[in-house]
């Protein structure tokens, strides 16, 4: 639950994606095949290659995230120690 609470914006820009690509993809199998069952297919399979393609991307953005806060919370304590120090 911590990495959607720290990545829901991307979390939404991968559900978009996946809402639009849902939208041109499905509508192009039912309109130039003509048969609802082509657009069902579709339609499940941009959904799973979004889904995956999205839980890459947010992995890595949330590894990135985690990274950065890591070094930040170095440079504190160094910080914190070189005031001690000098006192």
């Amino acid at each position: 639950m911590d990495i959607i609470k720290k990545e829901y914006k991307n979390i939404l820009l991968v559900l978009g994606y996946i809402f639009v690509a849902e939208l041109v993809y499905v509508s192009l199998a039912v309109i130039f095949l003509h048969e609802w069952y082509f657009g069902l297919i579709a339609g499940i399979i941009v959904f799973l290659i979004g889904a995956v393609i999205g839980f890459f991307y947010v992995k890595s953005e949330n590894e990135k995230h985690t990274k950065v806060e890591d070094s930040e919370k170095v440079i504190e304590e160094v910080k914190e120690e070189t005031q001690e120090e000098a006192k």
